[in-house]
């Protein structure tokens, strides 16, 4: 069975058989979206933008800083937020002649329809600030261009001027500020110097440094005298115990008992004490111990020793005397010492303390002629960079245009649809399955529809003389004979071979061409066929068997 898929050339054949019906819903959609542009076509609304440049002046910093810094709010937010304020509004609208001009500010709060008016320039303004800048963009919106310009230059030029007196005022304040504060620090610079110069008088102040220095090494001396007195009294109290074990035990020779610690006196005693022990032990060479001579020898001997004993002692206290003494005498240098340093303390703290007043004294004259030379330059924070234009084209254009096409764009799709949906519905007989489904046979062939102008160039390319005979209009319908290059005779011959291999066991020797209805083309397909055929070779016979309107000769 033969097959014929759709394509888009019967996409195309639906398109143009059904266009009056494409064409009038794209017109009918296009018209109503138009015209529902047009009724719902918005009020326009112009946008005016003045710019303007903040540049924040740091002033009069120091001690004083936190009262004479201007604009400590927080910067360009804060600038953003104070031209849509209150007050800044209520003089712009005062300026516009929207509220009375004498109106003061503590009435107009109280006034409803001034608030109410501020409140509505408030809502048509739109504060924006440009990335990575200082400039601040004033953006205003309303159905009068002319209104949103004078607007937008009167919010510039209104925060310009209060700005400017906020600047004067706090410079006022600053000055004043700064005037009683130098006052005050000059009387307490006074009293500081005579405070200072008093102390020195009385304390007969010259050189702390000299006279520290003279303590300390007074002091170190003393420490060094104490050390020395008790390195000689422990070898003093060691010489006191070899001499009493001496008297104890004086049948020995007996040490040394020189010390360089001793005084005369007891190098002295010490002196005869050798003597005495040199002649005892001559003695005992020619004497015993029991011989008088011995014995009184041995008797001085004892009382010499105990003589050296007594001028130790009495050294040995000497000694703790002196020590003591150096030890009060250490205590009055420390004594001194403290009280220097306490004078000291309070010699640098009334000094500081002048010092302090005395530099902040200049710090403020400094401040002081600052301020007054600021005063003098007024130096402008707020400059107008872009004043705002006259706006002449709307930011909401009504889009009657783009409307009205996408109406017309919608009305092409929704009248395709709806073709598609009648060309689905319709019963009649489209496409080669419908005709094979009703008629319960196979479509051997499909002859395309062929236009004039390609019989023309087939029959041209045959021969010229034809397109000008007379004969022509006759020729036309004998496409396969006179344009074998056409579309319509490539369908013939493919009809005729499809009948040629269409039940080949039977081999078929007639057939016959009918039609539903006239005008079908029953003559033009059975002549074409017979051409074909006779051109394959085949003997051909054409019998024409309609008796109302026979054709079949006329072809010919």
């Amino acid at each position: 069975m033969a097959q014929y898929d759709i394509n888009l050339r019967e996409y195309w054949r639906v398109i143009k058989k059904r266009k009056l019906t494409i064409c009038l819903s794209a017109a009918l959609l296009g018209v109503f979206s138009t015209g529902f542009a047009v009724l719902r076509a918005p009020t326009p609304l112009y946008t005016s933008q003045c710019s303007i440049k903040f540049e924040k002046e740091t002033s009069l910093s120091g001690i004083l800083g936190g009262a004479l810094t201007w604009n400590t709010g927080g910067g360009i937010d804060t600038v953003m937020s104070v031209l849509k304020s209150y007050p800044v509004m209520l003089q712009v609208a005062a300026r516009l002649g929207k509220v009375p001009s004498d109106t003061s500010r503590k009435a107009a709060f109280l006034r409803p329809d001034v608030a109410e008016m501020v409140s509505r320039l408030q809502a048509k303004v739109k504060v924006s600030r440009e990335e990575f800048t200082n400039i601040i963009n004033i953006e205003v919106t309303d159905t009068d261009p002319a209104f949103a310009q004078r607007l937008a230059n009167a919010i510039a030029t209104t925060y310009k001027e209060v700005h400017a007196r906020e600047q004067t005022r706090r410079t006022t304040e600053a000055l004043n500020y700064i005037a009683a504060q130098l006052k005050s620090v000059r009387r307490k610079l006074r009293e500081s110097e005579e405070e200072f110069n008093r102390f020195t008088r009385e304390n007969q102040l010259v050189s702390f440094d000299l006279q520290s220095e003279n303590l300390l090494s007074k002091a170190n001396e003393i420490r060094e005298n104490i050390r020395k007195l008790r390195e000689a009294r422990a070898a003093l109290n060691d010489l006191k115990v070899k001499i009493e074990q001496f008297i104890r035990n004086p049948e020995g020779r007996g040490d040394s008992f020189y010390s360089s610690f001793a005084d005369t006196q007891y190098q002295a005693a010490n002196a005869e004490l050798a003597e005495l022990l040199i002649k005892r032990d001559s003695l005992l060479k020619d004497y015993t111990e029991k011989h008088p001579e011995v014995i009184e020898n041995a008797r001085r001997i004892i009382e010499k020793a105990r003589k050296m004993v007594f001028i130790v002692q009495q050294q040995i206290d000497g000694i703790t005397r002196k020590e003591t003494d150096l030890k009060k005498e250490l205590a009055d240098v420390r004594t001194k010492t403290n009280e220097l340093m306490t004078k000291r303390l309070e010699f640098d703290r009334l000094k500081r303390k002048v010092d302090s007043y005395s530099n902040m004294t200049a710090l403020l004259e400094r401040k002081n002629q600052e301020a007054l030379i600021r005063r003098a330059d007024k130096p402008e924070e707020v400059t107008i960079v872009r004043p705002a234009l006259l706006p002449t084209t709307p930011i909401n254009p009504p889009r009657i245009a783009a409307t009205g096409g996408m109406g017309v764009v919608i009305g092409l799709i929704l009248g395709m649809v709806l073709a598609f949906i009648a060309e689905t519905f319709d019963t009649s007989l489209g496409t080669i399955e419908d005709v094979e489904e009703t008629l319960g046979t196979n479509v051997l062939g499909v002859i395309a529809q062929g236009d004039m102008r390609s019989l023309m160039e087939g029959l041209e390319e045959k021969d010229a003389r034809l397109i000008r005979s007379s004969a022509f209009a006759k020729k036309i319908c004998l496409a396969s004979h006179f344009a074998r290059q056409s579309v319509v005779a490539e369908s013939f011959r493919a009809l005729r071979t499809n009948i040629q291999f269409h039940d080949l066991e039977k081999k078929t020797k007639s057939f016959a061409v009918t039609s539903a209805s006239p005008q079908e083309g029953k003559t033009t397909v059975a002549v074409n066929l017979a051409i074909t055929m006779a051109q394959a070779g085949m003997k051909t016979l054409l019998i024409g068997s309609d008796m109302r309107k026979p054709a079949v000769a006329k072809a010919f």
